[in-house]
């Protein structure tokens, strides 16, 4: 194929608009607004009465009238503004370096470009968001017969149109909250006495009898040590184990398990974990496992000869596979008897208890 000279002027001719067609607004421009403008020019702060996290906020600009003119880059104040024409830079200097050449000359495509942008919604202030708002307790829905939990999922069901599947007979029902509180399945003498057993409070005793059971502790305590993540501050230093954390770790893992079987709450809990010293009623053994005397180096020189032995369940065989008979042996008082909470009629465990 021969290429004439008129085609080889012709595709010069056109190249910049080919490039300038690549820009894209939600791809090129607005990751640009988001990253290097939207700390001052957001839902937060809106300096010169500007925002430039919303399509039509850019249109309507700021205080100084628009600052996007589309198709006119040189009349557009945006582009004076991040190239610190005639006027202080955007960014200002104390707040970042400015923007790259690249970036810039993605702006002054878009807007030759016209500008265009799609329209999207305008961000809320995130200090409204629901994680900062005070909890309110809602009305519970009046069901007949159902304890509040369930009143609220018969509820959602009503308004999706949704029906329940029919009750669990009673072995599958005894399955489930003991799997739930223990993370091991009734026994068989458990389950006889629960089928032989008709009394109207047959199921609150055993949803009682698994909290008060030490495994309920051993369940829960994994998750809440997955939340909390472990308790190894040295990490993996290079085989120092032996001197730093690693050894110790089981004591906070005791401690974790013996403070919901306790039924301690979470605000004490985290007291204990980081400011156990400083707690006038803190056992010696919920010191030695802050992670406040962790985090001070202390050793088992510290530590009385008598606690250095880890549980009989954690050490025993039988407790690596998960037996029914081991227990942990508490370093704390026994704790004294649950109170049966509103919630103890459902399978799932109550929030009180720590989920």
């Amino acid at each position: 194929m021969r290429i004439t000279p008129a085609a080889i002027f012709l595709v010069a001719l056109l190249a910049p608009d080919l490039c300038a067609a690549d820009v894209d607004y939600a791809r090129d421009v607005k990751p640009i607004f988001s990253a290097r403008c939207s700390s001052c020019h957001g839902a937060v702060r809106q300096r010169g009465r500007l925002r430039l996290d919303a399509a039509v906020l850019i249109r309507k600009g700021g205080k100084h009238g628009a600052v996007v003119v589309p198709g006119k880059p040189g009349e557009s104040l945006l582009l004076d503004a991040v190239r610190g024409k005639d006027r202080p830079r955007m960014p200002p200097e104390a707040e970042g370096t400015g923007l790259s050449d690249k970036e810039i000359g993605l702006l002054e495509s878009w807007i030759a470009q016209g500008a265009r942008m799609p329209e999207e919604p305008i961000p809320g202030d995130p200090r409204d968001h629901w994680a900062f708002r005070p909890p309110t307790r809602p009305p519970v829905p009046r069901i007949s017969g159902a304890n509040p939990v369930d009143a609220f999922l018969a509820a959602e069901r009503g308004r999706h149109g949704l029906k329940p599947n029919p009750p669990a007979d009673r072995a599958t029902l005894l399955r489930r909250v003991t799997l739930n509180l223990t993370g091991l399945p009734p026994t068989r003498d458990e389950l006889h006495a629960f089928l032989t057993d008709d009394s109207p409070t047959a199921y609150e005793r055993v949803v009682e009898r698994l909290l008060n059971s030490p495994q309920y502790g051993e369940r829960w305590g994994r998750h809440w040590m997955d939340v909390w993540r472990y308790s190894d501050w040295a990490g993996w230093t290079g085989g120092n184990q032996i001197r730093d954390s690693q050894p110790h770790v089981w004591r906070w893992r005791d401690w974790i398990i013996e403070s919901l079987n306790a039924d301690k709450t979470y605000d004490r809990m985290v007291l204990e974990m980081l400011a156990s010293s400083a707690s006038p009623c803190a056992a010696p053994a919920v010191m030695i496992t802050s992670t406040t005397r962790c985090r001070s180096r202390i050793t088992t020189a510290s530590v009385p000869f008598s606690s250095r032995t880890p549980s009989a369940s954690i050490r025993s065989p039988a407790s690596r596979t998960r037996s029914r008979t081991a227990s942990p042996v508490p370093s704390t008082p026994a704790p004294t008897p649950r109170r049966t909470s509103s919630a103890a009629a459902t399978s799932a465990p109550p929030t009180s208890r720590g989920y």
